[in-house]
């Protein structure tokens, strides 16, 4: 009946998914490629037979990026496929591992959609990151005997109580896991509650940070092309509507006191580049995008991070990391890329994508708690005025990091294992 009820749910919906792909395409081009894979219809070249590896968007695939390649390693002859459900996430798979694995875009959960891609690619086994699961899809990888791995599994509170209400469609998905690595104690004892049964704790992997290489280089660059060398840099990373005019007008307080100080803020989605221009020029700032050759390098006072892969590089521009998302009811986002670089940290209380991660930086003082824009501005502006303060929360924030990394050691412990085994199963 649950899945019944589904089904119908998800059929009577396909007028809108259509709908949202087309105003997704409209802003954000590429959206208008590769439709027939979200609905199973894959090509023959595309990798089959081997091992497949779901995550979701670019932070997933940033996160999930060093385990698939120490995985490449390990099974040198397996083709390896990565799905995404967005374009920043196929385009973070291309950045990072395009010489490792093939890319395709996840179907949406249609049984026929789902029937299709399995048929076609063939899987041996699949590996979740976090908690992407799906009903149709948990069900047919079940019938056709095919081992699921969920790795870096979270589950808080509010997501947890939102499955226990449809237990009837959602148990029969977290029973049918084959091995889930779980980031923490708690979210462990939810995840068995609703069904999970072989587990393991292992932490998160997205302690286990890779700074890139050429970081040096490019921060060095983008110093020197915009002329703000020895100029006093705030991040407001990953916004979200509502929250960029809260920003900006956050800066507006500080430059009265701080007429040097710089914003380089990132939307989080692609299509809000453009609205956050207008808005930061109608607000009577002189404006910029990192992706345009700056008109008047030096006296830019807010500058629009535009490209996406770039923020690592933007994070070590700043002086101080606003992360987006903790003033609207988002849930906020990943903190610990910036807290690797040693970034004094502020964020806002909406954090219940993260929130034993922000409970970590919490209980360690590496990070400061506002609750509106006057605030942000308040603090933005003690820390720069601080350097001591702004260093001492930094490094408190890195050594964090460092403290919780190893997740991936003990992840790969437990699969490679669990993956040579299904490899051997189903070698037929």
């Amino acid at each position: 009946m649950w899945r019944f009820t589904y089904n119908l749910l998800l059929h009577l919906a396909l007028p809108f998914i259509w709908l949202r792909l087309i105003v997704r395409a409209r802003h954000t081009p590429a959206y208008a490629n590769r439709i027939a894979e979200r609905f199973g219809r894959v090509t023959g070249s595309v990798a089959n037979r081997g091992i497949w590896f779901h995550t979701v968007s670019a932070g997933e695939v940033i996160a999930a990026a060093p385990v698939i390649r120490r995985l490449a390693a390990a099974f040198p002859d397996e083709k390896i496929l990565v799905s995404t459900m967005t374009v920043t996430g196929s385009e973070q798979v291309q950045r990072l591992l395009d010489d490792l694995v093939e890319h395709v875009y996840a179907p949406y959960d249609f049984p026929w959609a789902v029937t299709s891609f399995v048929k076609l690619v063939k899987p041996r086994v699949l590996i979740l990151m976090e908690t992407e699961l799906w009903p149709n899809l948990m069900a047919r990888l079940n019938e056709e005997a095919i081992p699921v791995l969920l790795i870096n599994a979270r589950m808080s509170e509010r997501s947890f109580r939102g499955y226990r209400r449809i237990s009837g469609l959602s148990r029969p998905m977290f029973a049918s896991l084959t091995w889930t690595g779980c980031q923490y104690p708690d979210h462990a004892s939810r995840l068995v509650q609703l069904g999970v049964k072989n587990h393991a704790i292992t932490g998160s992997v997205k302690f286990d940070v890779s700074l890139p290489e050429n970081l040096v280089f490019e921060t060095s660059a983008l110093l020197s092309n915009w002329g703000i060398e020895g100029r006093k840099i705030w991040l407001a990373a990953s916004t979200h509507p509502g929250e960029e005019q809260i920003v900006l007008d956050a800066h507006r307080a500080l430059l009265e006191t701080h007429p040097e100080l710089l914003l380089l803020i990132v939307p989080r989605h692609p299509e809000r580049f453009t609205p956050v221009v207008e808005a930061a020029t109608r607000s009577g700032f002189i404006t910029a995008q990192i992706s345009r050759t700056p008109e008047m390098p030096g006296e830019i006072q807010v500058l629009v991070g535009d490209e996406m892969g770039r923020l690592m590089y933007l994070y070590a521009l700043a002086d101080v990391v606003y992360m987006g998302g903790t003033l609207t009811n988002t849930g906020g986002h990943n903190i610990i890329e910036p807290a690797s670089m040693a970034k004094a940290l502020i964020a806002g209380p909406s954090r219940f994508n993260f929130e034993e991660i922000f409970a970590l930086f919490d209980s360690m003082q590496a990070i400061i708690n506002i609750a509106s824009g006057e605030e942000l501005a308040q603090e933005v502006s003690t820390l720069i005025e601080s350097e001591t303060r702004c260093r001492d929360m930094g490094e408190r924030a890195r050594m964090l990091v460092v403290n919780n990394s190893g997740a991936a050691d003990r992840l790969l412990t437990h699969v490679i294992p669990l993956i040579k085994s299904a490899l051997q199963h189903n070698n037929n």
